[in-house]
């Protein structure tokens, strides 16, 4: 069926007056459909293109937690019924099998919507963006519907770098057009001076040649040391999603070699079989039908190969709508979702409305992108060609496209590359001699990687392996920590439990709403990494890079080491590694109430000073103090140490507004001097950052309320005032307080 973009009377009306009415930057709020019955009505009869992208929108944003907060309020019943839904075209569900829920949830949507059109200029002419609109919903429902705002970009032509496409068939990503992109895609490609087709090197142990499928429908294994060098191939990644049918193991190795049906593949792997044939590729590498299953020297050997198994293939074929090994690489769809919305502007002429986020969706929240192995291979494949439910997508150095943008994603995309790594390391290798923009890839990667699941937490390392390897060769000079770089080391310490709005991300990317907020995630039954690095835990983490407000180094490394079992094989097992450091160690005790950690400085009866999250009424406003703990364990002990280890000022800032001090939370061990990390911690405000770096003197115990005297710009009595190499303010009076001395200590 034919899909031809068009807009009702009202869209058009609204959009109209809302370009004509800019005033500054942004227009007034224009009536558009203000009742659900009007919406669906627009999209079940006048077939609005825009109407349709809104309502699938709202599909997907309208959580139970948004529906729960409908129930007090009165509505009409709505006189649609399921009849009005019966068209096959109208589907606003990611799989034709969840059609019915979807009806029964497009009737719950709350009678009065009252939705207005807003127009919000961007700068102007930047890769052809003019701004974005925005439908919010006004009046009762901006509560149960503010997060669910549906907005679009507003583009010229020039965004798309080609002629529009207005008008498509609703087909399969198998179609003809995918495979004549595919060709323009590589084309290209093999013309980018950040890409380029490198000469062929290395094979693969196995591969399987595709030479027969055209004429005899027949898939054999061979092994690559008969073939040319020169060869090339694919790979394929993909879920396994439990069992997969068809896999290489001793007592399937003859069979294979003399040849097998390509129908005896499951869906997937058939599938990409023939988008290799798209392109004359003769060989493709698959892992289950690659690597001998169930034997583990085998998977070892290969294992460590993957770097280049993956960096010297040809292009990736990424089949990221797919849960298992069945449900194949292409999907039927409907074109309305990732076509451009033409619209005839007041005063500018032809522009297109394209969804902000939903266009890349697909990408970020398949449910391929939540695993491991995966991160890695679409990092270190020089190309990947993805499969998602509604288009193709493509990744090189050099561009990062789809078929609604097929000559390149506009920059406003680009928050979603925090998976789009390759364009990054080119630019920093191409541009960063101090290799800092490496470090903070490098960072980002860990976050991703950290909340990406493994059906193994045993492969953590491994599975890890390829990235660090091509992080190496970018950084020569550089040593290798079990996770960070020797020469950010003091960024990388500071890695922390990752949570989103107070809920822990679990191991796979989610986050659980019933959970105790500070229970973020688990320790791995045998011995992975130190203590002090974040591949010793099993959670997702938030990388705590130098903050813009002038970093100090408030510990100094004296020795760091890690001790692989292989030698220096990042691939393999860790089986020891410490860090010696001098700094500031403050003894404190931990306190839990509820659901709020904090600590407890100089615990001595009538000068203690507890430091947590809510304001205390014995300091001044803006200080807090966040502890982290890296499990959801309580700490084994309630007598825990404060290492100081970055200090950050703002410059010109109000002091109890501008100064935070950082560190990790650790606890004894039975070595002398020695400590293992329990957590991280953040202090904010001048008078908690004093506190942590004086204790009180002896004299200072007959005083009411002691430390606010670090509350002083200036010292009092007979005191002397220090202040820090900024100037930032650092004040505090020698009659009662001193400075931490430093001391060595190891942490394991």
């Amino acid at each position: 069926m034919l899909f031809t973009s068009k807009l009702c009377d009202v869209c058009k009306n609204a959009l109209h007056l809302a370009f004509k009415s800019i005033e500054g930057r942004t227009s007034p709020e224009i009536p558009h459909h203000l009742t659900k019955e009007s919406l669906i009505d627009s999209v079940l009869h006048r077939s609005c293109h825009l109407c349709r992208l809104i309502l699938y929108h709202l599909k997907l944003h309208w959580s139970p937690l948004h529906r729960q907060g409908l129930k007090d309020l009165k509505e009409e019943p709505t006189t649609l019924t399921e009849k009005d839904f019966e068209s096959s075209d109208f589907d606003f569900a990611t799989f034709p099998a969840d059609r019915v829920i979807v009806r029964s949830y497009m009737l719950e949507l709350p009678e009065v919507l009252n939705l207005h059109a807003q127009i919000s200029k961007y700068r102007d002419g930047l890769d052809g963006i003019f701004g974005i609109v925005q439908f919010d919903c006004i009046g009762p429902m901006n509560g149960p519907l503010k997060d669910s705002t549906p907005r679009f970009w507003i583009f010229d032509e020039s965004a798309f770098g080609a002629p529009v496409v207005t008008s498509r068939v609703n087909d399969n990503t198998a179609a003809a057009g995918c495979q004549s992109i595919l060709k323009e895609w590589l084309n290209h490609c093999s013309g980018h001076s950040d890409c380029g087709m490198q000469q062929q090197s290395f094979l693969p142990t196995r591969l399987l040649d595709l030479g027969d499928v055209d004429s005899k429908g027949q898939v054999r294994l061979v092994l690559s040391q008969d073939l040319d060098h020169a060869t090339r191939y694919v790979t394929l990644s993909h879920c396994w999603g439990g069992n997969v049918p068809f896999q290489l193991r001793d007592e399937t190795m003859q069979k294979m070699v003399n040849g097998f049906g390509l129908e005896e593949l499951p869906k997937t792997f058939q599938q990409a079989i023939l988008v290799a044939r798209w392109v004359n590729v003769r060989y493709i590498w698959i892992d289950s039908c690659c690597i001998i299953q169930g034997s583990f020297s085998d998977w070892e050997k290969e294992a460590k190969m993957m770097q280049k198994v993956y960096k010297h293939t040809h292009f990736n074929i990424s089949a990221d709508h797919s849960n298992n090994s069945h449900e194949g690489c292409f999907m039927d769809r409907l074109a309305y979702k990732f076509t451009p919305c033409p619209f005839i502007a007041p005063k500018l002429g032809q522009v297109y409305l394209v969804s902000q986020f939903d266009i890349t969706r697909p990408l970020k929240e398949s449910p391929i992108a939540s695993r491991a192995w995966v991160l890695q291979e679409r990092f270190l494949s020089p190309r990947v060609l993805h499969f998602t439910t509604d288009q193709i997508f493509w990744e090189c150095p050099g561009l990062y496209a789809c078929e609604t943008f097929p000559q390149g994603m506009p920059h406003v995309y680009d928050y979603s590359k925090s998976r789009h790594y390759r364009s990054h390391l080119t630019f920093t290798q191409a541009n960063e001699e101090d290799g800092s923009k490496v470090y903070e890839v490098w960072g980002r990667i860990c976050e991703d990687y950290s909340r990406s699941a493994l059906t193994y937490t045993s492969d953590k390392l491994i599975a890890f392996a390829g990235i660090v390897s091509e992080f190496q060769s970018r950084l020569p000079n550089d040593k290798y920590l079990a996770g960070i770089w020797k020469a950010d080391l003091i960024n990388g310490l500071l890695w922390k439990a990752a949570a989103i709005d107070g809920w822990p991300i679990q191991p796979n990317g989610s986050h659980n709403l019933d959970a105790d907020p500070y229970i973020t995630s688990s320790m791995p039954d045998t011995y992975r990494a130190p203590s002090w690095s974040w591949l010793a835990k099993d959670c997702g983490i938030v990388w705590q890079a130098s903050t813009r407000y002038s970093p100090q180094a408030l510990v100094k490394i004296l020795e760091a080491k890690v001790d692989f079992v292989d030698g220096d094989d990042h691939a393999g097992t860790i089986q020891g590694g410490h860090l010696t450091v001098r700094g500031c160690l403050r003894a404190a005790r931990w306190k839990q109430e509820g659901n709020i950690d904090s600590i407890i400085l100089d615990g001595k009866s009538g000068n203690q000073l507890q430091l947590t999250a809510p304001e205390h009424e014995a300091l001044p406003k803006n200080n807090s103090f966040v502890l982290q703990r890296d499990t959801g364990m309580e700490f084994p002990v309630r007598d825990v140490y404060c290492l100081l280890v970055r200090l950050s000022i703002q410059p010109g800032g109000t002091s109890q507004k501008a100064m935070m001090i950082e560190g990790l939370i650790l606890g004894p061990t039975e070595g002398a001097d020695t400590y293992k990390r329990l957590g991280h911690f953040e202090a904010r405000g001048e008078a908690y950052c004093k506190a942590l770096v004086y204790e009180l003197r002896a004299p200072a115990q007959e005083l009411d309320q002691p430390r606010n005297i670090l509350n002083l710009q200036s010292a009092t009595g007979t005191g002397e005032t220090q202040t820090d190499e900024n100037g930032a303010g650092l004040h505090y009076d020698e009659k009662y307080f001193r400075e931490i001395e430093e001391r060595e200590l190891t942490i394991v």
